[in-house]
Protein backbone atom coordinates (compact mmCIF):
# COMPACT_ATOMS: atom_id res chain seq x y z
CA UNK A 1 0.00 0.00 0.00
CA UNK A 2 1.08 3.17 -0.80
CA UNK A 3 -0.18 6.45 1.59
CA UNK A 4 -0.23 10.50 1.02
CA UNK A 5 -1.49 12.19 3.69
CA UNK A 6 -4.34 14.63 2.48
CA UNK A 7 -3.55 16.92 5.82
CA UNK A 8 -0.50 16.73 7.18
CA UNK A 9 -1.81 17.00 10.74
CA UNK A 10 -2.61 13.51 10.69
CA UNK A 11 -1.04 11.24 12.45
CA UNK A 12 -1.00 7.04 12.37
CA UNK A 13 1.29 4.89 14.28
CA UNK A 14 1.99 1.64 13.33
CA UNK A 15 2.83 -1.40 16.12
CA UNK A 16 7.08 -2.31 15.16
CA UNK A 17 5.98 -5.72 14.31
CA UNK A 18 7.27 -5.45 10.98
CA UNK A 19 10.56 -6.81 9.07
CA UNK A 20 11.06 -3.21 8.44
CA UNK A 21 13.08 -0.65 11.00
CA UNK A 22 12.69 2.50 8.44
CA UNK A 23 9.99 5.05 9.51
CA UNK A 24 7.09 5.80 7.69
CA UNK A 25 7.29 9.40 6.15
CA UNK A 26 4.68 11.40 6.58
CA UNK A 27 5.26 14.13 4.70
CA UNK A 28 5.62 12.27 1.63
CA UNK A 29 3.58 13.42 -1.26
CA UNK A 30 3.60 9.94 -3.11
CA UNK A 31 1.23 7.23 -2.74
CA UNK A 32 0.79 5.03 0.01
CA UNK A 33 0.86 1.37 -1.13
CA UNK A 34 -0.41 -1.42 0.89
CA UNK A 35 0.14 -4.65 -1.07
CA UNK A 36 -1.61 -8.15 -0.24
CA UNK A 37 -0.13 -11.56 -0.64
CA UNK A 38 -2.74 -14.05 -1.10
CA UNK A 39 -2.64 -17.47 -1.78
CA UNK A 40 -5.87 -18.98 -0.85
CA UNK A 41 -9.53 -19.94 -2.51
CA UNK A 42 -11.58 -17.47 -1.79
CA UNK A 43 -14.42 -19.85 -1.69
CA UNK A 44 -12.45 -21.28 1.77
CA UNK A 45 -13.28 -19.05 5.34
CA UNK A 46 -9.78 -19.32 5.99
CA UNK A 47 -8.84 -16.44 3.79
CA UNK A 48 -12.11 -14.72 4.75
CA UNK A 49 -10.36 -13.62 7.95
CA UNK A 50 -7.09 -11.82 5.88
CA UNK A 51 -9.71 -10.48 3.26
CA UNK A 52 -11.86 -8.54 5.26
CA UNK A 53 -9.33 -7.60 7.56
CA UNK A 54 -7.65 -5.78 4.97
CA UNK A 55 -10.84 -4.54 3.41
CA UNK A 56 -11.27 -2.77 7.13
CA UNK A 57 -8.09 -1.15 7.19
CA UNK A 58 -8.29 -0.06 3.56
CA UNK A 59 -11.47 1.73 5.00
CA UNK A 60 -10.19 3.18 7.76
CA UNK A 61 -7.31 5.10 6.19
CA UNK A 62 -9.44 6.32 3.01
CA UNK A 63 -12.69 7.46 4.84
CA UNK A 64 -11.37 8.36 8.66
CA UNK A 65 -7.98 8.91 7.86
CA UNK A 66 -8.21 10.67 4.33
CA UNK A 67 -5.23 8.69 2.58
CA UNK A 68 -4.57 7.89 -0.85
CA UNK A 69 -4.55 4.82 -0.97
CA UNK A 70 -3.00 2.04 -3.48
CA UNK A 71 -4.11 -1.14 -3.23
CA UNK A 72 -3.08 -4.32 -5.23
CA UNK A 73 -3.19 -7.79 -4.29
CA UNK A 74 -1.18 -10.42 -6.31
CA UNK A 75 -2.35 -13.61 -7.30
CA UNK A 76 0.36 -16.21 -7.47
CA UNK A 77 -0.18 -18.81 -10.59
CA UNK A 78 2.61 -20.51 -11.58
CA UNK A 79 3.38 -22.23 -7.30
CA UNK A 80 4.11 -25.85 -6.95
CA UNK A 81 0.84 -26.49 -5.65
CA UNK A 82 -1.34 -25.24 -8.58
CA UNK A 83 0.80 -26.68 -11.14
CA UNK A 84 0.16 -29.73 -9.23
CA UNK A 85 -3.33 -29.47 -8.82
CA UNK A 86 -3.94 -28.48 -12.32
CA UNK A 87 -2.11 -30.94 -13.49
CA UNK A 88 -4.67 -33.67 -11.29
CA UNK A 89 -7.42 -32.21 -12.33
CA UNK A 90 -6.77 -32.83 -16.40
CA UNK A 91 -5.63 -36.33 -15.33
CA UNK A 92 -8.85 -36.72 -13.22
CA UNK A 93 -11.41 -36.02 -16.08
CA UNK A 94 -9.66 -37.48 -18.87
CA UNK A 95 -9.29 -40.90 -16.60
CA UNK A 96 -13.42 -40.61 -16.16
CA UNK A 97 -14.46 -39.87 -19.52
CA UNK A 98 -12.36 -42.88 -20.61
CA UNK A 99 -13.81 -45.29 -17.25
CA UNK A 100 -17.59 -44.71 -17.68
CA UNK A 101 -18.31 -48.76 -16.78
CA UNK A 102 -17.30 -50.49 -13.73
CA UNK A 103 -15.19 -53.71 -14.36
CA UNK A 104 -12.05 -55.11 -12.87
CA UNK A 105 -9.59 -52.89 -14.53
CA UNK A 106 -10.85 -50.02 -12.88
CA UNK A 107 -11.51 -51.42 -9.68
CA UNK A 108 -7.75 -52.65 -9.73
CA UNK A 109 -6.61 -48.97 -10.47
CA UNK A 110 -8.74 -47.57 -7.66
CA UNK A 111 -7.89 -50.06 -5.49
CA UNK A 112 -3.87 -49.17 -6.66
CA UNK A 113 -4.67 -45.58 -5.93
CA UNK A 114 -5.48 -46.24 -2.57
CA UNK A 115 -2.81 -48.07 -1.55
CA UNK A 116 -0.76 -45.43 -3.01
CA UNK A 117 -2.58 -42.73 -0.81
CA UNK A 118 -2.49 -44.53 2.02
CA UNK A 119 1.64 -45.18 1.56
CA UNK A 120 1.78 -40.90 0.60
CA UNK A 121 0.00 -40.40 4.09
CA UNK A 122 2.30 -43.16 6.20
CA UNK A 123 0.19 -45.49 7.01
CA UNK A 124 2.91 -48.51 7.32
CA UNK A 125 0.15 -51.01 7.28
CA UNK A 126 -1.61 -49.64 4.29
CA UNK A 127 -5.45 -50.45 3.24
CA UNK A 128 -5.09 -53.02 6.60
CA UNK A 129 -4.73 -50.10 8.63
CA UNK A 130 -7.90 -48.53 7.21
CA UNK A 131 -9.79 -51.30 6.76
CA UNK A 132 -9.39 -52.21 10.81
CA UNK A 133 -10.08 -48.26 11.74
CA UNK A 134 -7.13 -48.15 13.78
CA UNK A 135 -7.49 -44.11 14.56
CA UNK A 136 -6.04 -43.72 17.59
CA UNK A 137 -2.22 -42.72 18.24
CA UNK A 138 -2.50 -41.76 14.66
CA UNK A 139 -1.13 -37.86 13.66
CA UNK A 140 -4.62 -35.89 14.04
CA UNK A 141 -3.66 -33.99 10.28
CA UNK A 142 -3.98 -37.88 8.68
CA UNK A 143 -7.26 -38.84 10.77
CA UNK A 144 -9.22 -36.72 8.14
CA UNK A 145 -7.62 -37.58 5.11
CA UNK A 146 -7.76 -41.87 6.03
CA UNK A 147 -11.49 -41.57 7.08
CA UNK A 148 -11.56 -40.23 3.31
CA UNK A 149 -9.77 -42.95 1.83
CA UNK A 150 -11.93 -45.41 4.32
CA UNK A 151 -14.88 -44.63 2.48
CA UNK A 152 -13.20 -45.17 -0.55
CA UNK A 153 -12.10 -48.22 0.49
CA UNK A 154 -15.50 -49.29 1.50
CA UNK A 155 -16.86 -48.19 -1.70
CA UNK A 156 -14.31 -50.35 -3.99
CA UNK A 157 -15.60 -53.80 -1.64
CA UNK A 158 -18.91 -53.18 -2.24
CA UNK A 159 -18.65 -52.69 -6.18
CA UNK A 160 -16.31 -56.03 -6.18
CA UNK A 161 -19.18 -57.86 -4.58
CA UNK A 162 -21.70 -56.52 -6.93
CA UNK A 163 -19.32 -57.02 -10.50
CA UNK A 164 -18.96 -60.63 -9.22
CA UNK A 165 -22.32 -61.19 -9.14
CA UNK A 166 -23.76 -59.04 -12.15
CA UNK A 167 -20.47 -58.03 -14.19
CA UNK A 168 -19.87 -55.08 -15.92
CA UNK A 169 -22.01 -52.07 -13.94
CA UNK A 170 -22.66 -49.55 -16.84
CA UNK A 171 -23.11 -46.13 -15.29
CA UNK A 172 -21.75 -47.00 -12.07
CA UNK A 173 -18.96 -45.27 -11.86
CA UNK A 174 -19.54 -41.93 -11.09
CA UNK A 175 -20.67 -42.83 -7.56
CA UNK A 176 -17.57 -44.37 -6.90
CA UNK A 177 -14.83 -41.54 -8.71
CA UNK A 178 -16.73 -38.97 -6.13
CA UNK A 179 -15.57 -41.05 -3.23
CA UNK A 180 -11.98 -41.79 -4.35
CA UNK A 181 -11.13 -38.44 -6.68
CA UNK A 182 -8.73 -37.17 -4.62
CA UNK A 183 -6.42 -40.78 -4.27
CA UNK A 184 -7.42 -41.40 -7.91
CA UNK A 185 -5.95 -38.36 -9.45
CA UNK A 186 -2.98 -38.44 -6.85
CA UNK A 187 -2.01 -41.68 -7.93
CA UNK A 188 -2.56 -40.72 -11.67
CA UNK A 189 -0.49 -37.66 -11.14
CA UNK A 190 2.32 -40.29 -10.14
CA UNK A 191 2.26 -42.59 -13.09
CA UNK A 192 1.67 -39.42 -15.95
CA UNK A 193 3.07 -36.42 -14.76
CA UNK A 194 5.64 -36.21 -16.98
CA UNK A 195 3.73 -36.92 -20.03
CA UNK A 196 1.96 -33.49 -20.43
CA UNK A 197 3.15 -31.74 -22.88
CA UNK A 198 -0.05 -29.68 -24.08
CA UNK A 199 0.53 -26.16 -22.34
CA UNK A 200 -3.54 -25.80 -22.38
CA UNK A 201 -3.44 -27.96 -19.29
CA UNK A 202 -2.07 -24.92 -17.14
CA UNK A 203 -4.64 -22.59 -19.34
CA UNK A 204 -4.40 -20.62 -15.67
CA UNK A 205 -0.68 -19.44 -16.21
CA UNK A 206 -0.25 -16.64 -18.44
CA UNK A 207 3.48 -16.43 -19.99
CA UNK A 208 3.01 -12.91 -20.88
CA UNK A 209 4.25 -11.98 -17.61
CA UNK A 210 6.89 -14.51 -17.49
CA UNK A 211 9.75 -12.34 -19.55
CA UNK A 212 9.24 -9.61 -16.84
CA UNK A 213 9.70 -11.83 -13.79
CA UNK A 214 13.13 -13.36 -16.02
CA UNK A 215 14.26 -9.49 -15.70
CA UNK A 216 13.71 -9.45 -11.94
CA UNK A 217 15.64 -12.20 -11.62
CA UNK A 218 18.53 -11.49 -13.43
CA UNK A 219 18.69 -8.38 -11.26
CA UNK A 220 18.29 -10.28 -8.33
CA UNK A 221 20.20 -13.73 -8.67
CA UNK A 222 23.17 -12.33 -7.00
CA UNK A 223 21.73 -12.23 -3.57
CA UNK A 224 21.00 -15.51 -3.51
CA UNK A 225 24.17 -17.37 -2.96
CA UNK A 226 24.31 -14.73 -0.28
CA UNK A 227 21.48 -15.22 2.01
CA UNK A 228 22.26 -19.32 1.66
CA UNK A 229 25.63 -18.87 2.81
CA UNK A 230 23.67 -16.78 5.49
CA UNK A 231 26.18 -13.69 5.25
CA UNK A 232 23.76 -10.92 6.39
CA UNK A 233 26.13 -8.39 5.44
CA UNK A 234 24.80 -8.51 2.28
CA UNK A 235 22.87 -5.51 3.51
CA UNK A 236 22.91 -2.80 6.51
CA UNK A 237 20.53 -5.04 8.65
CA UNK A 238 19.10 -8.37 8.05
CA UNK A 239 15.07 -8.13 7.65
CA UNK A 240 13.94 -10.58 9.88
CA UNK A 241 15.07 -12.99 13.46
CA UNK A 242 14.54 -16.14 11.61
CA UNK A 243 17.00 -15.65 8.49
CA UNK A 244 20.21 -17.43 9.93
CA UNK A 245 17.57 -20.66 10.55
CA UNK A 246 16.83 -21.47 6.93
CA UNK A 247 17.42 -24.61 6.40
CA UNK A 248 17.14 -25.41 2.70
CA UNK A 249 18.62 -23.00 -0.07
CA UNK A 250 15.41 -23.57 -1.68
CA UNK A 251 13.71 -21.46 0.15
CA UNK A 252 15.47 -19.09 -1.77
CA UNK A 253 14.84 -20.11 -5.15
CA UNK A 254 14.51 -17.46 -7.90
CA UNK A 255 14.31 -19.76 -10.70
CA UNK A 256 13.46 -23.30 -10.97
CA UNK A 257 14.33 -25.84 -14.00
CA UNK A 258 10.83 -27.48 -15.06
CA UNK A 259 10.65 -31.01 -14.37
CA UNK A 260 8.86 -32.58 -17.50
CA UNK A 261 5.55 -32.45 -17.71
CA UNK A 262 6.02 -28.74 -15.89
CA UNK A 263 5.17 -25.52 -17.82
CA UNK A 264 8.44 -23.92 -19.10
CA UNK A 265 10.02 -20.92 -20.37
CA UNK A 266 13.48 -20.47 -22.09
CA UNK A 267 15.63 -18.35 -19.71
CA UNK A 268 20.00 -18.33 -19.39
CA UNK A 269 19.86 -20.91 -16.99
CA UNK A 270 17.59 -23.08 -19.13
CA UNK A 271 14.19 -24.07 -19.67
CA UNK A 272 12.10 -23.22 -16.36
CA UNK A 273 9.89 -21.18 -14.30
CA UNK A 274 9.78 -18.32 -11.80
CA UNK A 275 9.67 -19.18 -8.31
CA UNK A 276 7.16 -18.68 -6.18
CA UNK A 277 8.92 -15.23 -4.09
CA UNK A 278 10.05 -13.95 -7.26
CA UNK A 279 6.55 -14.05 -9.03
CA UNK A 280 5.46 -11.84 -6.14
CA UNK A 281 8.20 -10.02 -5.92
CA UNK A 282 8.11 -9.05 -9.70
CA UNK A 283 4.45 -7.75 -10.04
CA UNK A 284 4.75 -5.42 -6.75
CA UNK A 285 8.21 -3.86 -7.99
CA UNK A 286 6.35 -3.74 -11.59
CA UNK A 287 3.77 -1.23 -10.12
CA UNK A 288 5.41 0.60 -6.96
CA UNK A 289 8.59 -0.12 -7.98
CA UNK A 290 11.56 0.51 -5.23
CA UNK A 291 9.19 1.35 -2.22
CA UNK A 292 5.85 0.50 -0.68
CA UNK A 293 4.44 1.94 3.05
CA UNK A 294 2.54 -1.19 3.77
CA UNK A 295 2.93 -5.05 3.04
CA UNK A 296 0.11 -7.24 4.13
CA UNK A 297 -1.03 -10.88 3.97
CA UNK A 298 -1.38 -13.73 6.36
CA UNK A 299 1.14 -14.65 9.34
CA UNK A 300 1.87 -17.85 7.29
CA UNK A 301 3.83 -16.21 4.66
CA UNK A 302 5.89 -14.22 6.99
CA UNK A 303 8.62 -16.27 6.60
CA UNK A 304 10.45 -17.55 3.94
CA UNK A 305 7.75 -15.93 1.65
CA UNK A 306 7.85 -12.14 2.82
CA UNK A 307 11.98 -12.19 3.94
CA UNK A 308 12.37 -13.48 0.10
CA UNK A 309 10.44 -11.09 -1.36
CA UNK A 310 12.89 -8.29 0.98
CA UNK A 311 16.27 -9.68 -0.72
CA UNK A 312 15.24 -10.14 -3.98
CA UNK A 313 13.40 -6.66 -4.28
CA UNK A 314 15.96 -4.55 -2.42
CA UNK A 315 19.15 -6.35 -3.93
CA UNK A 316 17.37 -5.07 -7.42
CA UNK A 317 16.73 -1.70 -6.52
CA UNK A 318 19.58 -0.89 -4.32
CA UNK A 319 17.22 0.25 -1.86
CA UNK A 320 17.87 0.03 1.96
CA UNK A 321 13.97 -0.89 2.86
CA UNK A 322 11.72 -2.09 0.15
CA UNK A 323 8.81 -2.18 2.50
CA UNK A 324 8.21 0.14 5.78
CA UNK A 325 5.91 -1.59 7.25
CA UNK A 326 4.45 -5.15 7.43
CA UNK A 327 0.65 -6.08 8.39
CA UNK A 328 0.66 -9.89 9.08
CA UNK A 329 -3.11 -11.48 9.89
CA UNK A 330 -3.64 -13.96 12.35
CA UNK A 331 -5.16 -17.18 11.32
CA UNK A 332 -8.75 -18.58 12.03
CA UNK A 333 -9.20 -21.33 14.83
CA UNK A 334 -12.04 -24.00 15.36
CA UNK A 335 -12.16 -25.90 18.77
CA UNK A 336 -8.60 -25.09 19.69
CA UNK A 337 -6.95 -25.94 16.45
CA UNK A 338 -6.08 -23.68 12.88
CA UNK A 339 -8.46 -23.90 10.80
CA UNK A 340 -6.84 -25.63 7.89
CA UNK A 341 -7.32 -27.49 4.97
CA UNK A 342 -5.32 -29.82 5.44
CA UNK A 343 -7.00 -30.87 8.88
CA UNK A 344 -10.10 -30.96 6.85
CA UNK A 345 -11.55 -28.62 9.87
CA UNK A 346 -12.17 -25.59 7.16
CA UNK A 347 -15.50 -24.38 6.07
CA UNK A 348 -16.71 -22.22 2.84
CA UNK A 349 -17.77 -18.67 2.77
CA UNK A 350 -21.34 -20.23 1.35
CA UNK A 351 -21.99 -22.59 4.18
CA UNK A 352 -20.87 -19.64 7.01
CA UNK A 353 -23.87 -17.24 5.50
CA UNK A 354 -26.48 -19.77 5.84
CA UNK A 355 -26.19 -18.64 9.53
CA UNK A 356 -24.04 -15.12 9.80
CA UNK A 357 -25.16 -12.76 7.81
CA UNK A 358 -22.16 -10.30 6.12
CA UNK A 359 -22.58 -7.82 8.94
CA UNK A 360 -22.09 -9.99 11.84
CA UNK A 361 -19.30 -11.76 10.17
CA UNK A 362 -17.66 -8.01 9.39
CA UNK A 363 -18.54 -7.26 13.22
CA UNK A 364 -16.86 -10.44 14.76
CA UNK A 365 -13.54 -9.84 12.95
CA UNK A 366 -14.11 -5.76 14.22
CA UNK A 367 -14.13 -6.99 17.82
CA UNK A 368 -10.50 -9.05 17.08
CA UNK A 369 -7.37 -7.51 16.48
CA UNK A 370 -6.77 -8.47 12.66
CA UNK A 371 -2.86 -9.49 13.68
CA UNK A 372 -4.51 -12.26 16.34
CA UNK A 373 -5.74 -15.63 16.08
CA UNK A 374 -9.61 -15.62 15.65
CA UNK A 375 -11.42 -19.03 17.56
CA UNK A 376 -14.78 -18.98 15.27
CA UNK A 377 -17.23 -20.38 16.85
CA UNK A 378 -20.98 -20.18 18.26
CA UNK A 379 -20.14 -17.87 21.26
CA UNK A 380 -18.19 -15.35 18.99
CA UNK A 381 -21.66 -15.24 16.63
CA UNK A 382 -23.52 -14.50 19.95
CA UNK A 383 -21.46 -11.81 20.72
CA UNK A 384 -21.50 -9.87 17.25
CA UNK A 385 -25.70 -10.85 16.72
CA UNK A 386 -25.45 -9.00 20.36
CA UNK A 387 -23.90 -6.07 19.01
CA UNK A 388 -25.68 -5.85 16.24
CA UNK A 389 -28.82 -5.93 17.93
CA UNK A 390 -27.85 -2.98 20.67
CA UNK A 391 -26.85 -0.86 17.44
CA UNK A 392 -30.35 -1.58 15.42
CA UNK A 393 -32.48 -0.78 18.22
CA UNK A 394 -30.13 2.26 19.12
CA UNK A 395 -30.59 3.82 15.54
CA UNK A 396 -34.51 2.77 15.46
CA UNK A 397 -34.95 4.68 18.50
CA UNK A 398 -33.00 7.28 17.59
CA UNK A 399 -34.63 7.58 14.38
CA UNK A 400 -38.12 7.32 15.55
CA UNK A 401 -37.62 10.38 17.98
CA UNK A 402 -36.53 12.20 14.64
CA UNK A 403 -39.67 11.45 12.94
CA UNK A 404 -41.67 12.81 15.88
CA UNK A 405 -39.44 15.83 15.85
CA UNK A 406 -40.11 16.82 12.32
CA UNK A 407 -43.49 16.73 13.31
CA UNK A 408 -43.14 19.24 16.41
CA UNK A 409 -39.97 21.64 15.23
CA UNK A 410 -41.45 24.09 17.81
CA UNK A 411 -41.11 21.43 20.91
CA UNK A 412 -37.20 22.25 20.53
CA UNK A 413 -35.86 22.26 24.23
CA UNK A 414 -34.52 24.30 26.68
CA UNK A 415 -30.47 25.22 26.88
CA UNK A 416 -28.59 21.84 27.73
CA UNK A 417 -29.23 20.34 31.01
CA UNK A 418 -26.40 18.93 33.38
CA UNK A 419 -27.25 15.35 31.36
CA UNK A 420 -27.22 16.82 27.65
CA UNK A 421 -23.88 18.77 28.82
CA UNK A 422 -22.47 15.19 29.93
CA UNK A 423 -23.36 13.56 26.60
CA UNK A 424 -21.92 16.24 24.55
CA UNK A 425 -18.88 15.86 26.51
CA UNK A 426 -18.92 12.13 26.52
CA UNK A 427 -19.36 12.43 22.56
CA UNK A 428 -15.68 14.54 22.16
CA UNK A 429 -14.88 12.05 24.39
CA UNK A 430 -15.77 9.01 22.32
CA UNK A 431 -14.49 11.25 19.32
CA UNK A 432 -10.93 11.05 21.04
CA UNK A 433 -10.43 7.71 21.97
CA UNK A 434 -11.50 6.24 19.01
CA UNK A 435 -9.22 8.03 16.97
CA UNK A 436 -6.33 7.43 19.67
CA UNK A 437 -6.90 3.48 18.92
CA UNK A 438 -7.08 3.38 15.08
CA UNK A 439 -3.73 5.37 15.19
CA UNK A 440 -2.80 2.68 16.83
CA UNK A 441 -1.97 -0.51 14.70
CA UNK A 442 -5.96 -0.04 13.60
CA UNK A 443 -7.18 -1.02 17.13
CA UNK A 444 -10.77 -1.92 15.88
CA UNK A 445 -11.83 -3.77 19.23
CA UNK A 446 -11.17 -0.98 21.47
CA UNK A 447 -12.60 1.66 19.23
CA UNK A 448 -15.84 -0.75 19.12
CA UNK A 449 -15.81 -0.97 23.07
CA UNK A 450 -15.56 2.96 22.77
CA UNK A 451 -18.85 3.43 20.39
CA UNK A 452 -21.19 0.98 22.34
CA UNK A 453 -20.31 2.72 25.90
CA UNK A 454 -21.08 5.91 24.40
CA UNK A 455 -24.44 4.23 22.58
CA UNK A 456 -24.83 2.61 26.39
CA UNK A 457 -24.74 6.20 27.49
CA UNK A 458 -27.30 7.79 25.39
CA UNK A 459 -29.64 4.93 25.99
CA UNK A 460 -29.29 5.99 30.05
CA UNK A 461 -30.16 9.49 28.21
CA UNK A 462 -33.11 8.19 26.08
CA UNK A 463 -35.08 6.60 28.99
CA UNK A 464 -35.60 10.15 30.61
CA UNK A 465 -38.87 9.68 27.49
CA UNK A 466 -39.65 12.11 24.46
CA UNK A 467 -40.86 15.30 26.14
CA UNK A 468 -37.05 15.88 27.73
CA UNK A 469 -35.05 14.84 25.03
CA UNK A 470 -33.08 16.95 22.95
CA UNK A 471 -33.61 15.48 19.55
CA UNK A 472 -31.19 17.02 17.96
CA UNK A 473 -28.13 15.93 20.76
CA UNK A 474 -29.47 12.51 20.05
CA UNK A 475 -29.20 12.54 16.54
CA UNK A 476 -25.70 14.34 16.72
CA UNK A 477 -24.38 11.18 18.50
CA UNK A 478 -25.83 8.27 16.33
CA UNK A 479 -24.88 9.97 13.17
CA UNK A 480 -21.44 9.99 14.38
CA UNK A 481 -22.12 6.63 15.24
CA UNK A 482 -23.05 6.00 11.62
CA UNK A 483 -20.54 7.20 10.06
CA UNK A 484 -18.27 4.58 12.08
CA UNK A 485 -20.35 2.01 10.88
CA UNK A 486 -20.02 3.38 7.22
CA UNK A 487 -16.00 3.51 7.44
CA UNK A 488 -16.18 -0.32 8.84
CA UNK A 489 -18.07 -1.54 6.45
CA UNK A 490 -20.92 -2.40 8.46
CA UNK A 491 -23.66 -0.26 6.86
CA UNK A 492 -24.37 1.78 2.91
CA UNK A 493 -23.11 4.91 2.07
CA UNK A 494 -26.39 6.78 3.66
CA UNK A 495 -26.50 9.86 5.15
CA UNK A 496 -30.37 8.54 7.65
CA UNK A 497 -29.41 6.88 10.63
CA UNK A 498 -29.55 3.34 10.37
CA UNK A 499 -28.58 0.23 8.52
CA UNK A 500 -29.94 1.23 4.99
CA UNK A 501 -31.02 -0.90 2.46
CA UNK A 502 -29.52 -2.08 -1.38
CA UNK A 503 -32.67 -1.36 -2.87
CA UNK A 504 -31.70 0.36 -5.44
CA UNK A 505 -35.38 0.63 -6.12
CA UNK A 506 -35.77 3.13 -3.42
CA UNK A 507 -38.88 1.22 -2.05
CA UNK A 508 -37.91 1.11 1.58
CA UNK A 509 -37.20 5.05 1.62
CA UNK A 510 -41.14 5.04 -0.19
CA UNK A 511 -42.46 3.00 2.67
CA UNK A 512 -40.82 5.12 5.58
CA UNK A 513 -42.37 8.30 3.73
CA UNK A 514 -45.68 6.46 3.68
CA UNK A 515 -45.40 5.15 7.71
CA UNK A 516 -43.99 8.75 8.94
CA UNK A 517 -47.36 10.17 9.39
CA UNK A 518 -48.94 7.63 11.09
CA UNK A 519 -46.13 7.54 13.62
CA UNK A 520 -46.43 10.94 13.78
CA UNK A 521 -50.41 10.80 14.49
CA UNK A 522 -49.55 8.20 16.98
CA UNK A 523 -47.17 10.34 18.89
CA UNK A 524 -49.40 12.98 19.05
CA UNK A 525 -52.65 10.58 20.08
CA UNK A 526 -50.23 9.26 22.94
CA UNK A 527 -49.31 12.88 24.11
CA UNK A 528 -52.34 14.11 24.58
CA UNK A 529 -53.42 10.94 26.19
CA UNK A 530 -50.72 11.75 28.71
CA UNK A 531 -51.83 14.92 29.31
CA UNK A 532 -55.38 14.13 29.74
CA UNK A 533 -54.22 11.90 32.41
CA UNK A 534 -52.06 14.54 34.19
CA UNK A 535 -55.20 16.63 33.95
CA UNK A 536 -57.59 14.28 35.18
CA UNK A 537 -59.62 14.40 31.94
CA UNK A 538 -62.48 12.57 31.61
CA UNK A 539 -63.40 8.95 30.46
CA UNK A 540 -65.31 10.96 27.74
CA UNK A 541 -62.51 13.19 26.61
CA UNK A 542 -60.29 10.21 26.09
CA UNK A 543 -62.48 8.20 23.85
CA UNK A 544 -62.60 11.17 22.07
CA UNK A 545 -59.03 11.63 21.56
CA UNK A 546 -59.19 7.97 20.56
CA UNK A 547 -62.07 8.67 17.90
CA UNK A 548 -60.64 11.65 16.60
CA UNK A 549 -56.85 9.37 15.80
CA UNK A 550 -58.63 6.38 14.18
CA UNK A 551 -60.31 8.94 11.69
CA UNK A 552 -57.16 10.48 11.17
CA UNK A 553 -55.01 7.23 9.97
CA UNK A 554 -58.32 6.13 8.14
Amino acid sequence: MSLSPMSPAKTLLLARRSLSSRPWARESSGTTVDRLCTHMRMSVMLGRHNYVSQDIIQRIMIEYFDFDVQFVMNITDIDDKIITGARKSYFFETYAAEHCVVNVDLLDDIEAALQYAATELGLVEGLEALGEGKWDGMDPKVVPRAKELLAGLVALRERRTKLQSSGDVKGDASSIFSLVQEPLSLWLNEQLSETVTDPSVYRSHPSARVPRLLRHCRGTRAIASCWRREKVDCRPRPTSALLPTSRSSSDFALWKASKPGEPAWPSPWGPGRPGWHIECSAMASAIFGAQMDIHSGGIDLEFPHHDNELAQSEALHGCESWVNYFLHTGHLHTEGQKMSKSLKNFTTIKAVLRTWTPRQLRIAFLMRLCSESMEFNDGVLVEARSIESVLTNFFATVKAYGLEYQGHPESAPAPHDPDEKALIEDLRQARLLVRAVLCDSFNTPSAMQHILALVGKANVYLSRGRDSLDVLLIESVAKWVMSMMRTFGLVEAVEEVGWGTSDVSGSQKKREALVAPVLRELSEFRDAVRLATKTNSSTQDILALCDKMVASVH
